[in-house]
């Protein structure tokens, strides 16, 4: 079982009732390793939530709560999350190319430039050599 007492001494006990860890982070690494979601409302329904759902009559508050105890609605935002994300990359993508192409032009006009001053040089030495 696991109590917590007064605002800072959480206990975990055994089943036979002897206090195992006075550590929060115990609590912590029990929900984690059973996968327990505190913040979901079917794993840790209070009475109060649970008689303010059986007695709604909000087909809108139902399905507000179906979303938050499926977790749907967390998923949605973490997919609208990648979807921005995802943009936001493939501008990066098209920006960089854009940048990657005007540098190849670049190399190309100063590969160009480089091949003509080597013409030039050889030209040079040829005139050298005729004279």
């Amino acid at each position: 079982s696991i109590s917590r007492n007064g605002a800072t001494v959480t206990l975990t006990k055994s089943a036979a009732g002897s206090i195992v860890s006075r550590a929060a982070r115990d609590v912590v690494k029990i929900c984690e390793h059973f996968n327990i979601n505190v913040a979901n409302p079917c794993v840790v329904l209070t009475q109060e939530k649970a008689k303010h759902f059986l007695s709604t009559t909000d087909n809108r508050a139902r399905f507000r709560f179906f979303l938050e105890a499926t977790a749907l609605d967390e998923a949605k935002t973490n997919i609208d999350q990648m979807h921005h994300d995802l943009r936001q990359m493939n501008k990066q993508i098209d920006e960089t190319e854009e940048a990657h192409d005007l540098k190849e032009k670049d190399l190309e006009k100063l590969q160009q430039a480089l091949d003509d001053v080597r013409a030039m040089e050889r030209y040079e030495q040829v005139l050298n050599d005729l004279t």
